[in-house]
């Protein structure tokens, strides 16, 4: 291993200039807050220009080109960012910590893949304080060491880990592109079936399902020996066990309707964002009931096949909450919305057909996205075990 000399971060960047914006000669200035960095590609994605006159008061340091960025609140999340062209000369929130790398000693680029290394991640979220906002001090992060390489050698190393993000960011755009193009096969795929006679006649949930009820409210909520599933547990067509709770206490006995059956189908009746969002309840090992945020759909098996219109409902939840009025940030789903909602109704065997169709496609295009996933994950476990290696003098 090769011994470089370590430093901190504190004697290899220099300080920042502070800037009042409304003391400027400027009406407007370019603000960069910690909502502004985009996680994912780890860069100033929502950079706003604001009046001096609406300038919160962190917005005080003069940043510039090359300057690395570094949240010091939550630093687990590493959100970070290397400052460019089009940046130079905005106005950071002191929530950052803004290391400006001294050129003759060590390049930005290297500054910024250390900051991004799991190591450095680990080393400052141990230091961060405050149990509901972790956070660290300017001076935490300016005090961590860095291997310094030979300049030359710097160059070296930072072209090797541009050429792996490029690798990187390739697979991810795959990845996504997989996705998008898997999520639209399937839905496109739903969208013939239901559609492929017009003769099928089109009936609402209140026409073929013996119960439509929201859950019971609170007080009814402390079950003994009884999973009680809430709004967390609706995701992605299936039922998630793992929010669910339980509890000794018997506060009331469970209606007998309340416990749920296999073939029911639940859908989320409050929040924004998940409103709508259905999951077909396939198996249960234990009684199980829900709660208040969570409406259970029963159909009559002799009218429609449970797992169809499971199927149906899991992915309309915008079609759902568009029947709902569709206001934007809506967070109450009415039951007469459920009610009414509309679904056609082939015959039971023709349900079943489709059913097995789409079942066997979408286990197909969740193959796919396992597979990119795969991928995209090893692609990133590269980019550490590489960025370790030439850290280590090893490359």
């Amino acid at each position: 291993m090769t011994e470089w000399p370590v430093k901190t971060l504190g004697e290899v960047c220099d300080g920042v200039q502070r800037l009042d914006p409304a003391k400027s000669n400027s009406e407007v200035f370019t603000y960069i807050d910690l909502s502004a960095i985009d996680q994912k590609s780890k860069s100033v994605s929502g950079a706003r220009v604001i009046s001096v006159k609406e300038a919160p008061g962190r917005a005080r340091q003069l940043v510039r080109k090359h300057d690395v960025l570094v949240s010091t609140v939550r630093p687990n999340l590493n959100a970070v960012a290397l400052i460019g062209d089009s940046l130079d000369g905005a106005v950071a929130s002191t929530g950052f910590c803004v290391l400006r790398p001294i050129k003759n000693i060590i390049d930005s680029r290297l500054v910024f893949a250390w900051i991004r290394s799991q190591r450095f991640i680990d080393e400052l979220s141990s230091m961060a304080t405050g149990a509901s906002y972790p956070a660290v001090t300017d001076n935490v992060v300016k005090g961590l060491e860095i291997p310094v390489p030979p300049l030359g050698e710097q160059k070296r190393i930072v072209a090797l880990l541009d050429a792996v993000n490029a690798h990187v960011t390739e697979l991810t755009a795959c990845y996504e592109q997989a996705r998008t193009h898997a999520n639209n096969l399937f839905a496109s795929a739903m969208r013939d079936a239901l559609e492929s006679n017009p003769d099928w006649p089109v009936k609402t949930l209140d026409d073929i399902c013996g119960l439509i009820s929201r859950g019971r409210p609170p007080s009814y909520c402390e079950f003994g020996g009884v999973v009680v599933l809430n709004q967390k547990c609706v995701r992605n067509g299936k039922i998630d066990l793992g929010p669910s709770r339980r509890t000794d206490n018997l506060l009331k006995a469970v209606p007998e309707w309340a416990y749920l059956q296999e073939g029911d189908t639940l859908i989320n009746s409050t929040g924004a964002g998940t409103l709508g969002r259905a999951s077909f309840v396939a198996q249960l090992n234990e009684p199980t009931t829900f709660d208040t945020h969570l409406t259970v759909v029963r159909p009559l098996s002799a009218v429609c096949w449970p797992p169809f219109v499971g199927l149906v409902l899991n992915g309309r939840e915008k079609d759902i909450v568009d029947l709902a009025g569709g206001a934007t940030g809506q967070t109450e789903l009415p039951r007469e919305s459920v009610r009414s909602f509309e679904i056609p109704v082939p015959p039971l065997e023709e349900q079943k057909r489709i059913v097995a169709r789409l079942d066997a496609m979408r286990t197909k295009t969740s193959e796919m996205v396992v597979a990119y996933d795969a991928k995209l994950q090893a692609a990133k476990d590269l980019r550490q075990s590489i960025l370790e290696s030439a850290f280590a003098g090893e490359l």
